[in-house]
């Protein structure tokens, strides 16, 4: 083998490794884009639909704001059409809760009862929202009277 057959054969080789880097990263690009997200807001990017913090002057723009977050939140629940399927799902994490305070009731440790007693409280407070959350989803999914007292 001549040296010119070496260095022909060294050309080649960087020719394909330039060749396998270059298509290496035209598919790494391409992971990084997804369509329909090119222009994604940032998560903490204030927009108009994000309230931006409300002190005096700007507590009504706050308030819009808020109750524009709701409505969406509300027209991607559709609460009065799938009212019986959150029921359900209120109803069998209920029953999870229960079925888990139970187990962690029965699983304390008489020496040192403490963090058993805490996981319960923390349960007994889960179970508590979810009666709010199916007093909530009885109503229809208005909030017109606060639990507030307004």
């Amino acid at each position: 083998m001549s040296i010119e057959d070496v260095f022909i054969a060294i050309g080649f080789i960087v020719f394909c490794l330039a060749i396998i880097y270059y298509f290496g990263q035209c598919m790494s690009f391409q992971t990084s884009i997804i369509e329909g997200l090119e222009n994604a807001e940032k998560p903490d990017a204030v927009t108009p639909k994000t309230p931006a913090g409300g002190v005096g002057a700007n507590a009504a723009q706050y308030a819009e704001n808020i109750k524009a977050i709701t409505v969406k939140i509300q027209d991607e629940l559709l609460i009065d059409k799938y009212k019986t399927d959150y029921e359900k799902v209120i109803l069998a994490t209920d029953d999870l809760i229960d079925n888990l305070m139970l187990k962690t009731l029965l699983s304390m440790k008489p020496d040192s009862p403490g963090q058993t007693l805490q996981s319960l409280s923390v349960m007994k407070n889960s179970k508590d929202a979810l009666n709010d959350v199916m007093k909530f989803v009885d109503k229809g999914g208005s909030s017109a009277t606060s639990s507030l007292g307004f």
